[in-house]
């Protein structure tokens, strides 16, 4: 679905993992191209995954709280 929508920001919340792997995420967008972060799940609860397309999108900084996960981003193709 995300290379078939052309997504360049993809935001999952209430993952219920506490790691992801690789190739978790490769699974997710075969295509690549993306940069992730995440907060795990407490127990069976919660989790976030965050993932901006990064050659499109310069992530200038992550932001991580205990009940959410952001990022400061700039568009690679806008010259200004």
């Amino acid at each position: 679905m995300i290379t078939k929508e052309q997504l360049d920001i993809v935001g999952i919340k209430e993952t219920i993992e506490q790691e992801f792997t690789e190739k978790d995420l490769v699974c997710l967008n075969p295509g690549g191209g993306f940069v992730w972060d995440w907060i795990p799940a407490k127990g069976h609860f919660g989790g976030i995954l965050l993932g901006i397309k990064d050659d499109v999108l310069e992530i200038e900084s992550w932001e991580e709280g205990e009940f959410f996960l952001g990022a400061t981003i700039r568009n690679k193709l806008t010259n200004f």
